[in-house]
């Protein structure tokens, strides 16, 4: 079935939606395996009495788009559980057509607990297809006492998406769920925000994939990405921080921290690149570029600060941004201490 030429969006539909061919099909992500239901949510031409099933409204059948996430995330049926009418052991998928999804929205945007494996799907470009959660502007009172988007579901996806954060001391995303993926996201923090990404609480984030976001925060004591439980994979994302990047806290272990650029992208230093609180055990953090960091006690940049010490962390080919070297980045240390060369190629001594 193909769209009424009147319906295609400026930037067309086809490029807009990632991961879902088919163009003008008003249900292109069927026939991939995945099962479950396609559903729609437009916050400009939707409505929450519309049956979501098709991204281009008919009034008079009541068919079209969703009008909020809101709404999305209470409706939308998990892995195993009937969907409008179709069972099945498959996830409902929910695409996400440009527009800013603010107003009618209620906050924080929560995914239930009850509602794993569902996928939240954005634009190809988030940056610049306007799939915008939030605004740029100040948030209004709401928002200032929550995250802006809460993920309390399992296997839940959510890619392709502009993510502002709230007002005040609170994360943009916090994620409570196991198994979760956040890819492709711009996540945007305030200058009187909080954390970009926070994993914040042993039992949350198991096996979890945070990968190819770009992450801006914009507070000296704000971390881009907070994760305290076992299991993270933290690989290519782009980390713009003027307090710190990758945070691994006590319960972090057998974290995976690989590829990532972490700077400020303001021509000034961000706290540290990347930290191993005491107690982070058995972490691989290899091949990250760091640029420019604070200048601790010690005299010594924190471009990596490890302060757990432990031989069970591996240290790879980590260098400074813009800077392709064998050893070390000149400011790599534990607690004061430089880290020094293992010998070349090996990246660090605590190999």
């Amino acid at each position: 079935m193909a769209f009424p030429a009147s319906t295609l969006q400026p930037i067309g539909l086809r490029h807009g939606i990632r991961h879902c061919p088919g163009g003008d099909d008003w249900s292109p992500c069927i026939g991939l395996g995945f099962g479950g239901r396609t559903y729609y949510v437009d916050p400009v031409n939707g409505n929450d009495l519309y049956d979501g099933l098709i991204p281009y409204p008919i009034a008079a059948q009541l068919r079209g788009p969703w009008r909020t996430l809101t709404y999305a995330f209470s409706a939308a049926s998990p892995l195993g559980v009937a969907s409008a009418g179709v069972k099945g052991a498959y996830h409902d998928i929910l695409v996400c057509l440009p527009g800013t999804y603010e107003a009618l929205e209620t906050w924080p945007l929560t995914i239930p607990n009850t509602k794993n494996s569902i996928h939240v799907v954005g634009s190809a470009m988030p940056g610049m297809d306007g799939v915008i959660i939030g605004t740029a502007g100040a948030y209004t009172d709401p928002h200032a006492t929550e995250p802006t988007l809460v993920i309390n579901g399992s296997d839940v996806s959510i890619e392709g998406l502009q993510i502002y954060g709230p007002n005040g001391n609170f994360p943009v995303v916090q994620l409570n769920g196991v198994r979760d993926v956040l890819r492709y996201n711009w996540i945007y923090g305030r200058n009187d925000g909080g954390n970009g990404i926070n994993i914040p609480v042993a039992g949350a984030g198991w096996f979890s994939r945070i990968e190819h976001n770009m992450i801006d925060v914009y507070v000296n004591t704000a971390m881009a990405i907070l994760a305290d439980e076992q299991s993270i994979d933290i690989l290519d994302n782009l980390i713009h921080s003027s307090g710190g990047g990758i945070d691994l806290t006590d319960n972090a272990h057998w974290c995976k921290i690989e590829w990532n650029r972490i700077a400020n992208w303001m021509a000034a230093s961000l706290l540290f690149g990347i930290r191993l609180q005491s107690g982070a055990v058995q972490a691989v953090i290899d091949e990250n570029r760091i640029g420019p960091a604070a200048v601790g006690v010690s005299g010594v940049q924190r471009r990596i600060y490890d302060l757990s010490g432990v031989t069970s962390n591996m240290f790879g080919r980590n260098f400074m941004l813009g800077i392709y070297e064998a050893g070390p980045p000149a400011g790599i240390n534990a607690a004061g201490d430089l880290i020094t060369d293992g010998g070349p190629g090996s990246g660090y001594a605590r190999d």
